[in-house]
């Protein structure tokens, strides 16, 4: 008789207990793009979360600006839709990956991803984590805002 192949993985990994150390903060030029926690920067925040398996995480920061609605779509407000319903305009400014283990991660995060450096304003960083076998989490999204220094 032939050996019975171990079952496909088809269970995502979970992302829980995702939080900011602080969710207004200034630049940091000091913290590289994304680093291993060691310490609370005095600067920038910690970005920490649990996960239920290992596997990549992906990281998407997200500006956040005030719009109005236009049909079904939400955008910038002229004086012409002033008056029109509020919404926000989200715009992917870059992403990150990191690598993710099983149980608690954080990574510091000092307002910069590679060379880009986020400007003072609303935030969010979308995490989302992917297994061995290819399987998405569901996302966790995180809302912050960069100070003036």
């Amino acid at each position: 008789p032939s050996p019975l192949p171990f079952p496909a993985d088809t269970t995502a990994p979970t992302i829980t207990s995702a939080k900011l150390t602080n969710k207004t903060f200034a630049i940091e030029m000091k913290i590289k793009a994304l680093t291993v926690a060691k310490s609370k920067p005095k600067k920038g925040t910690k970005i920490s979360f649990t996960l239920s398996e290992a596997g990549s995480v992906k990281l998407a920061f997200q500006s956040r600006t005030a719009g109005r609605t236009s049909g079904s779509k939400c955008v910038k407000e002229t004086s012409k839709n002033k008056s029109a319903k509020k919404c926000t305009i989200v715009k992917t400014v870059k992403t990150a990956k990191s690598t993710g283990l099983v149980g608690s991660n954080s990574l510091t995060f000092g307002g910069r991803i590679g060379s880009t450096t986020l400007k003072t304003g609303d935030f969010q960083v979308v995490i989302t984590a992917t297994d061995a076998a290819g399987n998405a989490s569901a996302t966790k999204t995180l809302k912050f805002t960069v100070a003036k220094p």
